[in-house]
């Protein structure tokens, strides 16, 4: 392989960059939890829920959205030759602006089905029952919550009853997602706050171990032809980091692919590891990726954290 080549090798790796960290882990086995064993059904099942919050940028739909790719949908055949689609974990955005016949559609449209004639929201919502059984739907994720926040048509705790009635209704576990702003919708009553339990999605408060290990596993990924020891305390490079991405896990990710990028147009393959023409990149990268004010990327950041309900 010539070196331009390599270098588009490397590149596509990098343009990939999406690594499953601790946190991840330790969430997907509670969604696993939430789930009815192979057998249990109807009666049988008591589905849970979860709530699961953070800032934007902490990973919380990449994490869910790769949950829902883990356990894919599937084809079952009974016994007179007849196919069904059967999809255990169905992940979907809610609408903005937030409507009720937009939020049925959207879970319509999330277990692949053209939306069913009638324009009431009634007709759209027995549509998404009567699929949601059908397809043997076990977990139901329902990803910006915020969404609900800002809709002028429908209150709070009128999306939140049409939440509840879903898993009733259809007996299945929901997982919402949304920032800190947004779990105050658990908290409008104790009805929802016992239904939906909130998990936080934090960044990277600290500069630890943890940190440094997403940092090796990314270099890992990237796989450089000479070390740079990106998770190398002694070398600075998660100092640097984390001072630039405040552990928030998208802005990281932004940052490295842009730097990697840079050197890699710029610069030879061998010339990766050296530390000045890194450094050099990351700064130019964290200009364009929080823009010029890091005072205002930190003064934002800790507002969204503080928000109170």
């Amino acid at each position: 392989m010539n070196s331009d080549e390599a270098k588009k090798e490397l590149l596509k790796r990098v343009k990939s960059l999406n690594i499953e960290h601790l946190r991840y882990r330790e969430i997907w086995s509670e969604l696993d939890s939430l789930r009815p064993e192979e057998g249990m059904h109807g009666e049988l099942f008591s589905p849970r829920h979860l709530f699961l919050y953070g800032e934007s940028g902490v990973g919380k739909s990449t994490l869910l959205r790769k949950y829902a790719k883990r356990n894919p949908g599937y084809v079952d055949v009974d016994e007179d030759g007849t196919e069904y689609d059967i999809r255990p974990v169905v992940y979907t955005d809610l609408p903005q602006p937030f409507t009720m016949y937009e939020f049925y559609h959207q879970i319509v449209n999330a277990l692949g089905a053209p939306q069913a004639a009638g324009t009431k929201v009634g007709d759209v919502k027995q549509q998404a029952v009567e699929l949601i059984g059908q397809q043997r739907v076990e977990m139901l994720i329902l990803d910006e919550m915020d969404f609900i926040l800002t809709s002028r048509s429908v209150k709070p705790i009128e999306a939140m009853e049409a939440i509840k009635n879903l898993t009733n209704i259809g007996n299945i576990s929901v997982v919402c997602a949304g920032t800190t702003a947004a779990k105050q919708l658990t908290e409008i009553n104790f009805q929802y706050y016992s239904r939906f339990p909130s998990i936080q999605l934090p960044r990277f408060v600290e500069c630890d171990k943890r940190f440094c290990d997403l940092l090796a596993k990314i270099e890992e990924h990237v796989d450089l032809p000479n070390p740079l020891g990106l998770g190398d305390l002694d070398v600075h490079y998660p100092q640097l980091l984390h001072r630039m991405s405040q552990g928030v896990l998208r802005p990281l990710i932004h940052i490295l692919q842009r730097a990697f990028t840079i050197m890699l147009n710029e610069h030879e393959l061998d010339d990766l590891d050296d530390h000045e023409l890194f450094v050099n990149a990351l700064l130019i990268a964290k200009k364009y990726v929080l823009g010029e004010s890091e005072e205002k990327f930190l003064e934002l950041l800790n507002k969204a954290e503080t928000y109170e309900a």
